[in-house]
């Protein structure tokens, strides 16, 4: 095992890689100012929303445990 390891987090970015993250950002803007007139506009109800949700998130907290267990080792 080296003793400088190189991490995700500790790498530099490049060129290429900031121009794709700007690119995400100005898209997500976009939908955001595309999508905020209808902000008021009230959904369906879906009563499976909640136990729905809540799958979703004991998924995505079970794959980021894994995640940080396998960095961890």
């Amino acid at each position: 095992m080296p003793d400088n390891p190189i991490f995700l987090t500790t790498l530099v970015a490049g060129r290429k890689q900031r121009r794709l993250a700007c690119v995400v950002a100005l898209l997500s803007l976009a939908t955001f100012v595309l999508l905020a007139p209808f902000a008021r506009q009230p959904l369906t109800p879906v009563w499976a929303f909640i136990p729905i949700y809540e799958s979703v998130l004991v998924i995505n907290d079970l794959i980021t445990a894994v995640l940080l267990l396998g960095q961890f080792a």
